[in-house]
Formats: structure tokens, sequence, C-alpha cells
């Protein structure tokens, strides 16, 4: 493996390392001991906005690599990048295949959640155990609103804070904010925004609900049960359609369950890949 530590080492993440692959330059971070979990970005995410709790805690029984998608953050895009799912999809089984992972768990949030599904239909035997956080079908089947991504890239920041994170759950979004401002962040272009939303768009249009049935790979799906941006109906959809399938629904947390509820997530998630 082609491991090229580069500048700004983050103590809490290791250094930070840099792979091609696919014409494209990832950027990303390992840490931990043990099987492999790569995690999956939502949109307008990069890796620096994965919090330090819920990685020490995942990196306590795995292996944990975190990334940035090509033309996001630390990594440089490919020649004619593709934001749509299934590219995102196929690319990133080059990026896993150039740091000589076998049979990894991948674990993706929103977006991500999309991409680790559309991964496990595309060659589940590739995978380990897949975890989809607050994803959905794509499709007509989606359930929530069709402009989720245009609102989500129209938001202030103060206003996508209050999208993630339930009104009775102060606590949690401080503690989210002061993890994000205890280190630089990367954001986004409006250029690749404007790219994912075009790609939501395709989703929608096209999606994944079709060929659920035909995943043979071990599936959780997790979803906050007061989830604004993706609704719970999603991952309870999806899961009547996987075969065995596991479906953990969270009380009381929206869209940033991960984040709002890092150390039971973390919980579950390693009871589910057979951790704990």
């Amino acid at each position: 493996m082609n491991d090229i530590p580069a500048a700004g080492a983050d103590p809490a993440r290791g250094p930070l390392l840099h792979i091609g692959a696919g014409g494209a330059e990832y950027g990303y971070h390992r840490l931990g001991s043990g099987p492999d979990l790569v995690l999956f970005n939502g949109d307008a995410m990069c890796m620096s906005m994965w919090t330090d709790t819920l990685l020490t805690a995942l990196a306590e029984d795995f292996t944990v690599t975190i990334f940035d998608y090509p033309g996001m953050g630390q990594s440089t895009a490919a020649p004619g990048q593709s934001w749509l799912v299934p590219d995102l999809a196929t690319q990133s089984f080059t990026f896993l295949s150039s740091l000589g992972l076998q049979r990894p768990h991948v674990l993706g949030w929103s977006t991500g959640g999309e991409i680790v599904l559309q991964m496990a239909v595309q060659s589940s035997t590739a995978l380990g155990g897949v975890v989809s956080v607050a994803g959905d079908p794509g499709s007509p089947h989606f359930s929530g609103d069709p402009d989720v991504m245009t609102t989500i890239a129209n938001a202030t920041p103060q206003e996508m804070l209050a999208m993630m994170f339930p009104a009775d759950q102060k606590a949690a979004l401080q503690a989210f904010v002061a993890d994000l401002m205890s280190r630089p962040q990367d954001f986004p272009s409006p250029e690749v925004l404007a790219a994912q939303d075009a790609a939501w768009k395709a989703w929608l249009a096209g999606g994944i609900w079709d060929d659920l049935p035909d995943v043979t790979a071990r599936v959780l799906l997790m979803n906050g049960a007061d989830d604004e941006l993706v609704p719970a109906a999603n991952a309870r959809a999806m899961a009547a359609r996987i075969p065995g399938a596991q479906l953990q629904i969270i009380p009381d947390a929206g869209h940033a369950v991960l984040l709002q509820e890092p150390a039971h997530c973390a919980q579950v998630i390693r009871s589910f890949l057979g951790a704990a």
C-alpha cells in the first residue's frame, strides 16, 4: 500500500495520507486497529466533519478509514469527475482496492449510505458488513421532500444544524459544534454542491429499489426516528426488501444520529459487525 504521509497530521486521526486511484488522488486518515471499517461522508460533508468522539469509539474495535470524495477537501478530482451515486460507488471500489483492503466493512451516512448500498448492489461479495445510516433507495419510492438537496445547498450553517438535530438535543448540537471548531474544516465548493444536487435528482429518477432483493451482503439500516431530511420510513421500507437486513431506529434522533448519539451508534455498529 503506497501511503504517502502529508502535512496536516491530526493527533486524533493520525497523519493525512494520499494515494492515487482511478485518476484521482485521495486524501485519507487511518486510525485504530482490527477489521477494516471505511466511512463514507454525506453530501456537503468533508472528512474533517467526522467527530473525534465517533471515530475514537469506532477505532476501539476497527481500523477506521475516513476519506474525501474526489474533488472535495483533501482529494483531487478525477478527469471528468462524476457525482452520480453509481459512479461514486465504482470509484470507491477502486479506492478500496488501491488501499489493498479485502472485503472491508463499509459505513455510509446520508448520501454515503446510498453509496454503500449501491456498492452492495454492484458487488456484495467484495464487502463485509454494510451499514447505511439515513440513506434512502432513491426512485419514486423515496419518502420525504424531493427538494431536500436544494434546501441543504441554500441553507445557512445555523439552518443546516437545525435540520440535523432535534430541537431538544441542544447539548448534542453544542458538542458537535465544539468538535468542529477544534480543528480546521474543509467545505465543498459551490460547483460541487450544484453537482451533488444534480446527482440527487438523478438518484430520485433511478435509485436501487428494484435491486434491493438481490443484495447478499449483511446489511444494517439505521435512522433517527425524528429525521426530517431522510425520514425513517425509508429505512423501514428498505429493510423489508433486503434479505436478512437488520433495522435500528434511534428514538429522539435526527439526521445527524451518528453525531448526536456516537457512543450508542458505535455500540450498535460494533454488535452488528461482530466486534461486541
